[in-house]
Formats: C-alpha cells, structure tokens, sequence
C-alpha cells in the first residue's frame, strides 16, 4: 500500500549555469554538483587561461617539426643493424640433431651432477660465437641439467667475462 509519491528521489537534478557563456547545466551526480562551473573546457580555459582542449593539445604534439622527432625508422631507429652478417644464424635442422646427438653420448645423463633424464641442455665446450668450426661436432658438446647450465655460464663469465670483451683471448671451456 505505498504510494510512489511518498518515496524521496533516488536523483537530485539541479539546474546551474556555465560561469563562461551562461549556459543551462543539468546535473544529477552530487559531486558534479559541488565542482562543475563551466558546460565545456573550451568555456574553462577562457576564463583560467590554460587552455585544455584537446584539439589544440594535438594540433601542437603532431605537427612536422614533432614528428621528425619521433620519427625512428630504419637508419635512425636505436636498435637499427647495419650489418646483418654480424647476427648470429643457427640453422635449426642442424642444431636439433647435433642436441639429439649429445644427449644420446652422454646417455642423458647430467656431465656435472649426474642426474639422469629431466630438463636437459647441450652445452658447446668451446664457445659457439668464437668457434664456428667446431659448432656442429658432437665431442664439443656435454649435457647439462638446467642448474648445472647456468653455474657453468655464470662461472665463466665471473672468471673471464664476457665473450665479447675476450674475443681476442679466444678462451674455451
């Protein structure tokens, strides 16, 4: 037996006008109540003197000046090479077969901590960037557990640094 008109709105719409061009606001959300004076940001930035729209922040960001800034294609691009035979290309075929045969001389078996089976990796002895002869020969290579792999690595690296800078030294593990 309620009535509906004894039930209080569930929105409050109040009329308020843009402080700018005087034009007719509706607003219904109590904070929008509170805070908003001006219908538009064009309106706004009349009066604030910063101007916020939107089209005259693009019309700046994107004009030739600043799109020759952004611009980093082929050449100018920071991570550009220009001499591509200097990427290192491993043919898949082989190198899965030269894997296979590793695994199978060492009967997959760790060469480090002799665990047999699960997550193994073949390791070239002589480094694969350095000796490119010796890339696809089965003695180059020992199986190593996923642990074993990164001590081997990190110990090279902590003894002789990097491959790069001891290119000269021609060192092999």
């Amino acid at each position: 037996m309620s009535s509906v008109s004894n039930k209080t709105p569930l929105f409050k719409l109040v009329k308020k006008h843009c402080n700018e061009c005087g034009k007719k606001l509706f607003l219904k959300n109590i904070r929008d109540i509170e805070r908003k004076k001006y219908c538009s940001r064009t309106c706004r930035s009349k009066v604030t003197g910063r101007n916020t729209d939107m089209r005259f922040l693009w019309a700046k960001s994107y004009t030739p000046e600043a799109n020759a800034k952004k611009s980093h294609k082929k050449e100018n691009h920071p991570k550009w090479i220009s001499n591509r035979d200097l990427i290192k290309k491993r043919p898949i075929p082989e190198k899965n077969q030269w894997r296979d045969a590793v695994f199978a001389k060492d009967a997959y078996t760790c060469a480090h901590c002799g665990k047999v089976g699960g997550r193994l990796q073949a390791h070239h002895k002589a480094p694969y960037s350095i000796f490119k002869a010796l890339r696809n020969e089965v003695f180059n290579g020992v199986s190593l557990c996923v642990p074993c792999h990164k001590a081997v690595h990190s110990a090279f690296s902590g003894i002789f640094g990097s491959i790069a800078k001891n290119k000269e030294n021609r060192i092999a593990i």
